[in-house]
Protein backbone atom coordinates (compact mmCIF):
# COMPACT_ATOMS: atom_id res chain seq x y z
CA UNK A 1 0.00 0.00 0.00
CA UNK A 2 2.86 2.39 0.74
CA UNK A 3 4.23 1.98 -2.76
CA UNK A 4 0.86 2.95 -4.25
CA UNK A 5 0.69 6.01 -1.98
CA UNK A 6 4.19 7.06 -3.07
CA UNK A 7 3.41 6.55 -6.76
CA UNK A 8 0.16 8.48 -6.47
CA UNK A 9 1.93 11.33 -4.70
CA UNK A 10 4.71 11.48 -7.31
CA UNK A 11 2.20 11.51 -10.17
CA UNK A 12 0.21 14.27 -8.48
CA UNK A 13 3.35 16.37 -8.03
CA UNK A 14 4.37 15.77 -11.62
CA UNK A 15 0.93 16.78 -12.84
CA UNK A 16 1.08 19.95 -10.74
CA UNK A 17 4.53 20.78 -12.12
CA UNK A 18 3.29 20.47 -15.68
CA UNK A 19 0.21 22.57 -14.90
CA UNK A 20 2.44 25.32 -13.51
CA UNK A 21 4.65 25.05 -16.57
CA UNK A 22 1.66 25.42 -18.88
CA UNK A 23 0.52 28.50 -16.95
CA UNK A 24 4.00 30.01 -17.24
CA UNK A 25 4.07 29.29 -20.98
CA UNK A 26 0.75 31.08 -21.42
CA UNK A 27 2.38 34.28 -20.16
CA UNK A 28 5.07 34.27 -22.87
CA UNK A 29 4.16 37.06 -25.28
CA UNK A 30 6.56 36.23 -28.10
CA UNK A 31 4.58 33.87 -30.37
CA UNK A 32 7.62 31.89 -31.40
CA UNK A 33 8.90 31.44 -27.84
CA UNK A 34 5.38 30.56 -26.71
CA UNK A 35 5.17 27.87 -29.39
CA UNK A 36 8.57 26.43 -28.45
CA UNK A 37 7.67 26.36 -24.76
CA UNK A 38 4.42 24.48 -25.44
CA UNK A 39 6.26 22.05 -27.70
CA UNK A 40 8.86 21.38 -25.00
CA UNK A 41 6.15 20.86 -22.38
CA UNK A 42 4.22 18.43 -24.60
CA UNK A 43 7.40 16.49 -25.33
CA UNK A 44 8.40 16.38 -21.64
CA UNK A 45 4.91 15.20 -20.68
CA UNK A 46 5.12 12.40 -23.23
CA UNK A 47 8.56 11.34 -21.99
CA UNK A 48 7.12 11.25 -18.47
CA UNK A 49 4.34 8.96 -19.66
CA UNK A 50 1.59 11.58 -19.49
CA UNK A 51 0.47 10.83 -23.02
CA UNK A 52 -3.13 12.05 -22.80
CA UNK A 53 -2.05 15.40 -21.37
CA UNK A 54 0.72 15.80 -23.94
CA UNK A 55 -1.76 15.10 -26.75
CA UNK A 56 -4.09 17.77 -25.37
CA UNK A 57 -1.27 20.31 -25.48
CA UNK A 58 -0.27 19.28 -29.01
CA UNK A 59 -3.82 19.49 -30.33
CA UNK A 60 -3.99 23.14 -29.24
CA UNK A 61 -1.34 24.26 -31.73
CA UNK A 62 -3.05 26.33 -34.39
CA UNK A 63 -0.14 25.86 -36.77
CA UNK A 64 -0.10 22.47 -38.52
CA UNK A 65 3.69 22.37 -38.68
CA UNK A 66 4.11 22.97 -34.95
CA UNK A 67 1.34 20.47 -34.15
CA UNK A 68 2.90 17.82 -36.39
CA UNK A 69 6.31 18.31 -34.80
CA UNK A 70 4.84 17.89 -31.32
CA UNK A 71 2.80 14.84 -32.37
CA UNK A 72 5.93 13.30 -33.85
CA UNK A 73 7.78 13.66 -30.53
CA UNK A 74 4.80 12.21 -28.65
CA UNK A 75 4.50 9.24 -31.02
CA UNK A 76 8.23 8.58 -30.58
CA UNK A 77 7.88 8.63 -26.78
CA UNK A 78 4.94 6.22 -27.02
CA UNK A 79 6.94 3.88 -29.24
CA UNK A 80 9.88 4.07 -26.82
CA UNK A 81 7.48 3.08 -24.02
CA UNK A 82 6.32 0.06 -26.04
CA UNK A 83 2.94 1.52 -26.95
CA UNK A 84 3.36 0.84 -30.64
CA UNK A 85 -0.32 0.71 -31.59
CA UNK A 86 -1.04 3.97 -29.83
CA UNK A 87 2.05 5.56 -31.37
CA UNK A 88 0.83 4.48 -34.79
CA UNK A 89 -2.58 6.08 -34.17
CA UNK A 90 -0.93 9.37 -33.15
CA UNK A 91 1.39 9.21 -36.15
CA UNK A 92 -1.64 9.13 -38.46
CA UNK A 93 -2.40 12.72 -37.41
CA UNK A 94 1.06 13.97 -38.40
CA UNK A 95 0.88 16.03 -41.56
CA UNK A 96 3.77 15.24 -43.88
CA UNK A 97 3.85 18.59 -45.69
CA UNK A 98 2.07 21.15 -43.53
CA UNK A 99 2.01 24.72 -44.72
CA UNK A 100 4.70 26.68 -42.87
CA UNK A 101 2.64 29.32 -41.10
CA UNK A 102 4.42 28.84 -37.81
CA UNK A 103 4.99 31.95 -35.67
CA UNK A 104 8.64 30.84 -35.63
CA UNK A 105 9.08 31.10 -39.39
CA UNK A 106 11.76 33.65 -40.01
CA UNK A 107 12.42 34.49 -36.36
CA UNK A 108 15.23 32.04 -35.76
CA UNK A 109 12.89 29.59 -34.08
CA UNK A 110 15.26 26.69 -34.44
CA UNK A 111 17.86 25.25 -32.12
CA UNK A 112 20.18 28.24 -32.72
CA UNK A 113 17.39 30.65 -31.88
CA UNK A 114 16.77 28.97 -28.54
CA UNK A 115 19.54 30.84 -26.83
CA UNK A 116 18.21 32.23 -23.57
CA UNK A 117 17.20 29.52 -21.14
CA UNK A 118 14.88 30.13 -18.25
CA UNK A 119 14.66 27.23 -15.85
CA UNK A 120 11.55 26.62 -13.80
CA UNK A 121 9.65 23.74 -12.28
CA UNK A 122 12.22 21.19 -13.51
CA UNK A 123 11.45 22.04 -17.14
CA UNK A 124 13.39 24.18 -19.51
CA UNK A 125 11.67 26.96 -21.38
CA UNK A 126 13.48 28.51 -24.29
CA UNK A 127 12.98 32.14 -25.08
CA UNK A 128 13.95 33.72 -28.34
CA UNK A 129 16.16 36.73 -27.72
Amino acid sequence: MRRLDWSTRVLAELDETFNQSLQAAQSILNACAHSWALHDIAEAMAKAGLFDQSLQVAQNFSDASDRSEALSAIAQAMADAGLLERAFEVAKDIETNPSPSSPCKGCGGDEKGRENQVRGNNLTFWLIA
